[in-house]
């Protein structure tokens, strides 16, 4: 039996992430390296930027993978496909909005801190996001479903 998944509206999410994601990045590092200070009494220091880069790698490695993980197992043992699908949905919009919210707080700390350094792990973020780029290969490894069709 062949189950059906419509791609449309998870490529729509995805392309509009992606886009707010890329200004949500881009916006503040042209806006620091063009000069603007928008927290002139704040000196900044390495300390606090290396931090925060710290804490944004630890929260996404840790909350994230690790709801993911648990997210995908409750996926797989569910013995309907549709039930499956529907829970899947919501799996793969958290991912969306989480990278939103990283980029979002990324370029919050581009501002506070002037910091361009910022902008690489904003990118990063970006480039990570391909990897739930919606296509075959992925439904069918975390759907754990081989006759899955696009439509």
């Amino acid at each position: 039996m062949l189950y059906p998944i419509n791609i449309k509206k998870y490529k729509t999410l995805f392309i509009i992430i992606l886009i707010a994601n890329m200004v949500l990045i881009t916006v503040p590092f042209v806006l620091v390296k063009m000069g603007y200070v928008f927290f002139p009494a704040y000196k900044g220091s390495k300390l606090v930027s290396y931090s925060l880069i710290g804490l944004l790698i630890a929260g996404t490695l840790l909350l994230q993978v690790k709801y993911q993980r648990k997210k995908l197992i409750q996926i797989a043992w569910m013995p309907f496909f549709d039930a499956r699908v529907k829970l899947y949905d919501k799996l793969f919009a958290i991912r969306m909005y989480w990278h939103l919210v990283s980029c979002m707080v990324t370029a919050i700390i581009i501002i506070v801190t002037l910091d361009t350094y910022f902008f690489y792990y904003g990118i990063l973020d970006v480039v990570m996001a391909f990897i739930y780029y919606p296509r075959l290969s992925l439904f069918q490894r975390e759907l754990r479903e081989e006759n899955i069709v696009l439509v």
